[in-house]
């Protein structure tokens, strides 16, 4: 139905879409759903949910690289940082959490509750407590 017009289809149902192909169908589909994007629908929740599936696969590379990008576009949110807080303890990257931390405030971004947990954490799996 969106296809044909009957349906508008915003951009947070893009974003659940994006989630949705990536859990289903993979990266490649999500990769090529994102790229077909107009560029009015490559929102912040768009660039979110691509993120989110490439923490959710653990890709660094691909994770670090989109989230310069949503830096550069202004996206910035504490949504992002926690996605790539989360990859780096699903990485056993432990010692690049507060990094990150410390990056957010340096952006102006406040951390919230679920940032500082994400960070003990990090602390706890780190045994660095």
């Amino acid at each position: 139905m969106s296809s044909k017009g009957l349906c508008p289809i915003s951009a947070t149902d893009h974003a659940v879409q994006l989630n949705l192909i990536g859990k289903v169908r993979g990266l490649e589909s999500v990769e090529s759903y994102f790229q077909n994007l107009s560029d009015e629908h490559k929102t912040e929740k768009a660039y979110g949910a691509l993120l989110n599936c490439y923490v959710r696969e653990g890709l660094v590379d691909k994770s670090l690289s989109l989230m310069q990008t949503m830096k550069d576009l202004g996206f910035v949110s504490v949504l992002n940082f926690n996605n790539i807080m989360c990859l780096y303890l699903q990485t056993e990257q432990y010692e690049k959490v507060p990094v990150v931390l410390a990056s957010m405030k340096k952006a102006g971004v406040s951390p919230d509750n679920f940032s500082y947990r994400i960070c003990i954490n990090s602390y706890g799996a780190s045994s660095d407590l």
